[in-house]
């Protein structure tokens, strides 16, 4: 039987090991904010309520999850419960979480390479890591696809340019041409070889209090297709709502079912379904853009 969500995020740990502008990591290090990291008691809790919702979770919403030491403990949870895992990662730490990541819950990995940009790390490198780590993974698991992010598109001069190296290095290494750009209100991804994707589209900034309002109304995936749950527990709407201003509740006190089916939770799946954005962290969000 078909499951209500196509999938769930959850935030293993809020922590990185870069620091890139657009990402709010980066500002938590600015003001020495404090880092959190799920527990494993509480991650099987949640993995206990989310299985009978949905069949795939995330360990994103912010943080990188090769940077929990004990990884290989959530994914065992995870399996545990029937749930397969989707990997977001910088791919900084793929060569050390090598082993970890032949995990059989792993289903799909997503290599944001955006993350050269920032951080100063030098693309020619970076790039020979990723694909040599591809390339090995590949015929381990075959059967498993990547996803190259290059969302970084209409914010200046050099993301453009390093687009293009990037781009340029894919193309000489397997053979192939791809295009420079395509249409982001289109299809945003394009087939590398059988096994990788690489998909296009723009910057985007996670909403929160300080935010500029964007419209009243509007469409959102939060509470239809997917939601998330932060590293203390706390159940939002959508994958982008890092600093809880929309706090449905809390996975210690109240249960999955019981958050989702709130009143504050129904208002806003309604007004969603209507076109109306009910809260103000959605009415400043910047990504409602991109639905229709």
């Amino acid at each position: 039987m078909k499951k209500k969500f196509k999938v769930v995020y959850v935030e293993i740990t809020d922590n990185c090991n870069l620091s890139c502008f657009f990402c709010p990591v980066d500002k938590k290090k600015q003001n020495n904010e404090s880092f959190r990291k799920m527990e494993l008691y509480l991650f099987d809790k949640v993995c206990s309520q989310i299985s009978p919702l949905t069949d795939k979770m995330t360990y994103h919403i912010l943080g990188e999850p090769l940077f929990v030491d004990d990884l290989a403990n959530y994914l065992d949870i995870s399996k545990k419960y029937g749930l397969k895992v989707i990997i977001t990662t910088n791919g900084t730490l793929v060569d050390e979480k090598f082993d970890v990541l032949l995990h059989d819950s792993i289903c799909l990995i997503n290599i944001s390479v955006t993350s050269v940009i920032p951080n100063n790390i030098d693309i020619n490198s970076y790039f020979d890591k990723i694909f040599l780590f591809m390339e090995k993974y590949h015929k381990i698991r075959p059967k498993l696809y990547f996803n190259l992010r290059l969302w970084n598109y209409n914010n200046s001069e050099k993301n453009e340019t390093i687009n293009q190296q990037f781009i340029d290095l894919v193309n000489n290494r397997l053979n192939i041409i791809l295009p420079n750009y395509i249409q982001l209100n289109g299809r945003k991804s394009v087939k590398v070889n059988d096994y990788i994707y690489l998909n296009y589209d723009n910057m985007f900034e996670f909403p929160d209090a300080n935010s500029i309002k964007v419209s009243d109304n509007g469409r959102c995936h939060g509470l239809d297709t997917h939601f998330g749950i932060l590293a203390d527990g706390t159940v939002i709407p959508c994958c982008l709502d890092y600093s809880a201003t929309i706090a449905l509740g809390n996975i210690k006190n109240n249960t999955i079912d019981d958050i989702l089916n709130s009143e504050r939770s129904k208002n806003i799946l309604c007004g969603f379904k209507k076109g109306k954005l009910v809260e103000n962290t959605c009415k400043k969000c910047d990504f409602i853009k991109r639905f229709k």
